[in-house]
C-alpha cells in the first residue's frame, strides 16, 4: 500500500519530489522489495534516488546535479548524526531503519553507482533486475551480482566499498604540470573520509580548462594512494584548471 500525505496535496509543486518519491515505489518496494530490514535501502534509497530522477527528467542535468549535490552535502555533514554514527546503508541497524542513511545516503549511493557504470549500463541493469525479479524480496548481495553482468567495472569492488562499509572516499590534485601544449601530468592523493580501507579501480573524471573557459575532459582510473598520471590533451590547450569530478 502507497500511501500520499493529504498536508502534501497544497495546489502547488511544493511537494513534487515527494510525490515522484511514492510513486517510484511501485517499483523500488513494491514490484521488488527489500528482502530484510537492514537492506531497507533498496526501497528508500533508490525511491530517494527516483526523486532526483524526476528532477532530471523536467528540469534538465544541472538541476538533477543541484539536487544530487545538496543532498551529498546533506550526507556528509549530517547523516551521522541524525543516525548517531556512521554506517554503510546495507546491514543498517534496526532503530534507524528509516533513518538518514536509508534515504539520503542510499540515493548518495546509487547516484555513484550510476557513474561508475555508465548510464546505458545501468538503466539497462536497473530495467532487467525488476522485470526479472518482479514479486519478489532481494538482498544486496543479490543486486551487486544481477548488476555485475551488465559492466566490465568490478561490482564487487563497488559494493564492498560504497554499499556494505561505512564513510567515503576524498581524492585531491595534489599538484599538476604542462610540459607541453598538449600533456598535462598530473599527480592525486586519496584520503579516507571515515572508510576502513583505500578504494580500488575507481573511475574519476578529470576536468581541464583553459584561459577561455573551455573544458577538456577524461577518465582515469585510480588505484593507490598516491598516483601519477600523463595525459593527453588537444593540441594547444592552454590549461588553467585542473578538477576531479567536477560535475
Amino acid at each position: 500500500n502507497i500511501a500520499y500525505p493529504l498536508f502534501a496535496i497544497d495546489g502547488t509543486l511544493g511537494y513534487e519530489t515527494l510525490f515522484a518519491h511514492e510513486l517510484s515505489h511501485h517499483w523500488w518496494g513494491d514490484l521488488v522489495t527489500c528482502e530484510t530490514e537492514e537492506d531497507m535501502w533498496l526501497n528508500e534509497g533508490w525511491a530517494s534516488f527516483s526523486e532526483a530522477l524526476f528532477t532530471e527528467v523536467i528540469y534538465g542535468d544541472q538541476a538533477y546535479i543541484n539536487y544530487v549535490r545538496a543532498n551529498h552535502k546533506d550526507v556528509l555533514l549530517s547523516s551521522h548524526i541524525d543516525d548517531g554514527g556512521r554506517y554503510p546503508v546495507s546491514g543498517i541497524p534496526h532503530e534507524i531503519t528509516y533513518g538518514s542513511h536509508v534515504y539520503n545516503k542510499g540515493a548518495d549511493m546509487v547516484h555513484t553507482l550510476r557513474g561508475y557504470m555508465g548510464d546505458e549500463d545501468f538503466f539497462e541493469a536497473c530495467r532487467n533486475f525488476l522485470i526479472e525479479n518482479a514479486f519478489t524480496s532481494i538482498s544486496s548481495e543479490e543486486m551487486r551480482d544481477f548488476f555485475q553482468q551488465y559492466t566490465d567495472r568490478d561490482i564487487t569492488s563497488f559494493f564492498d566499498n560504497w554499499i556494505f562499509a561505512e564513510g567515503f572516499p576524498e581524492y585531491r590534485v595534489v599538484s599538476w604540470s604542462q610540459p607541453s601544449a598538449d600533456q598535462i601530468q598530473l599527480q592525486t592523493e586519496h584520503f579516507k573520509h571515515y572508510a576502513p580501507q583505500y578504494y580500488q579501480g575507481l573511475p574519476m573524471e578529470v576536468t581541464c580548462t583553459d584561459w577561455n573557459n573551455n573544458r577538456f575532459d577524461t577518465t582515469i582510473i585510480i588505484d593507490n594512494v598516491i598516483q601519477e598520471f600523463t595525459l593527453q590533451l588537444p593540441i594547444a590547450f592552454d590549461v588553467k584548471s585542473v578538477i576531479l569530478n567536477k560535475d
